[in-house]
């Protein structure tokens, strides 16, 4: 139940972005595609698609008797922004310490699969 209760319906039009590698010496910006600034709000929560392609599967038994292993765990690096509405595009920059930066153009909404998951 604890990962069904960490994502709730919601109609805000927040957006979970998962920084992998989250240094606090890095930068985080988000503008949306008319060029307005969000602000990003760090938060500590379960990443999605680990819960859908891993932890939902490992759970999902009938002949469940223990705890699987490897299940999903609540991690910091992962912020929310709020975005005007639910087709608003996002530019996500993430620069580090050393000037590296890296770019996302999220165009939205965006697609939620498991895909790079499943077995080939």
């Amino acid at each position: 139940m604890q990962y069904v209760n960490a994502y709730p319906e919601n109609s805000d039009n927040e957006v979970l972005i998962n920084i992998w590698n989250w240094n606090p010496a890095w930068t985080l910006t988000v503008t949306d595609e008319k060029g307005n600034n969000l602000v990003p709000e760090a938060v500590w929560a379960y990443d999605p698609l680990h819960v859908a392609a891993v932890s939902v599967k490992r759970f999902n038994s009938a002949s469940l008797s223990s705890t699987p292993n490897f299940i999903t765990e609540k991690f910091p690096h992962f912020f929310k922004v709020k975005a005007g509405d639910a087709d608003t595009d996002l530019t996500i920059t993430v620069k580090d310490e050393f000037g590296h930066t890296w770019t996302e153009e999220m165009q939205r909404p965006k697609e939620f699969t498991t895909d790079a998951y499943k077995l080939k």
